[in-house]
């Protein structure tokens, strides 16, 4: 009999001892953190504290978020934590296995003046948690209350917005937001946003998500499900449907390639209806050493902008294109296109460098080792419309834009300096 109560008594005495040991290693953890973050040139942490009881325990950090900007105040923020310790802590979904869970308040400390109402959205309608775990990994969830506001003729609804986002210990980091939308309404004016969205997963490449000079591969995907603007009359005066936008980083033989995508299914206004607005941009072979370098560059200078061309500043930034330049990075525009009832606009753009004409002492150099190439078309009924056709006509006389096929072009290079549209030299 006495066996059968030996286990539990076990149990329930390494439950006790448990979080005191644990709560030592999240204190730990916690203050290492925040000097990873005190690494960032754009972040002083002030003060920082940690008292940890037997189950749980209090933190707070002071930190200025340096806008390096003359014309903008530095913000302060404060936030102010309580935690409870593992290895059984309790959420806001029951129980969980991890080292410790924290709630979190957040604070400006320098904005006095900052609307009451505005300070109470943000103490009561924004609640902001973090699951410590076991693999050490940090699980954050923010979420954003539904709130609706009327004053006289004017209503907001702003509907419930919930994102969750992982760092995890090996440098990868992954979550997903969710905004049910809103609705604003000013006398018989209305603006509704639909459902919006985004989602990403990027590791870690080079550099230091803390120090904010991070180079990481992966994806995220946004999207806004509609955008409708009313007038008093109940035209429609703004619709967007299904705007999406991707973007995908990759590394291909120590080298970074990056695309970014643009759609929208439809773009109406009071005069004007698109469909299938398109926009892919696409960087290929760019090194990430001179990616990473040119981070920690930029990230030097502080609010006075004017050190950047400083003889030196210049010289050093031209080091760092040379660099950049010597991988041959393309940039293209693969895809610019729309279409409009008259017929498809269409176009796309390829620029190359050739690094052996750059000038190091002579960052305009980069002029003459330009090589670029263009193309568009659109439909002459849309030229049409919109009431240029006069202006076009007196291009294709000039021999800059031509006329086949109830279509109006052109095709342009660019090399060495010297531009060519259709063929044509055109003087610099």
């Amino acid at each position: 009999m006495n066996n059968i109560f030996k286990v539990p008594a076990v149990v329930i005495t390494l439950l006790l001892i448990l979080p005191k040991y644990v709560g030592s290693l999240v204190e730990t953890e916690h203050q290492t953190t925040l000097d990873k973050w005190s690494e960032n040139p754009a972040i002083n942490i002030v003060n920082k504290s940690f008292t940890a009881n037997w189950f749980g325990g209090v933190a707070s950090t002071e930190m200025v978020v340096l806008l390096q900007d003359d014309m903008l105040e530095d913000v302060t923020i404060i936030v102010d934590e309580v935690l409870s310790f593992g290895p059984i802590v309790s959420t806001e979904n029951g129980f969980d296995f991890a080292l410790s869970h924290s709630k979190a308040d957040v604070n400006f400390k320098n904005l006095e003046d900052l609307d009451p109402e505005l300070k109470a959205f943000i103490k009561d309608k924004i609640h902001i948690t973090s699951l410590f775990t076991f693999s050490k990994n940090i699980v954050s969830t923010i979420v954003i209350d539904e709130i609706t506001k009327t004053e006289g003729d004017n209503k907001f609804h702003f509907k419930q917005a919930i994102s969750e986002f992982t760092l995890t210990k090996n440098n990868r980091v992954f979550g997903e937001f969710n905004w049910a939308g809103m609705t604003f309404e000013a006398n018989t004016d209305k603006v509704k946003v639909g459902q919006v969205s985004f989602d990403f997963d990027q590791t870690l490449v080079a550099g230091n998500y803390h120090r904010g000079d991070a180079i990481v591969s992966g994806y995220f995907n946004f999207m806004i499900n509609n955008i409708n603007a009313t007038d008093n009359a109940h035209n429609s005066a703004l619709l967007i449907e299904n705007l999406t936008m991707r973007g995908e980083s990759k590394v291909v033989d120590k080298l970074m390639n990056f695309s970014l995508t643009y759609h929208a299914d439809k773009m109406e206004s009071l005069e004007d209806k698109f469909n299938h607005a398109n926009l892919e941009f696409v960087v290929d072979a760019l090194s990430i050493d001179s990616l990473q370098e040119l981070n920690k560059f930029v990230a030097s200078f502080s609010s006075n902008s004017d050190e950047l061309f400083s003889p030196a500043n210049m010289e050093q930034l031209g080091h760092i294109i040379d660099k950049l330049l010597s991988t041959d990075p393309i940039l293209k525009i693969t895809d610019l296109s729309v279409e409009t009832p008259q017929g498809k606009i269409e176009s796309s753009l390829t620029i190359q460098i050739d690094n052996t004409l750059f000038n190091v002492a002579n960052t305009m150099s980069i002029v003459q080792a330009l090589d670029a190439q263009a193309n568009a078309k659109a439909p002459e009924a849309f030229i049409l419309k919109s009431g240029l056709l006069p202006e076009i006509e007196n291009y294709i006389e000039q021999g800059l834009l031509r006329r086949e096929n109830d279509e109006i072009s052109f095709v342009l290079n660019f090399s060495k300096g010297q531009l060519t549209i259709n063929g044509n030299i055109i003087p610099l």
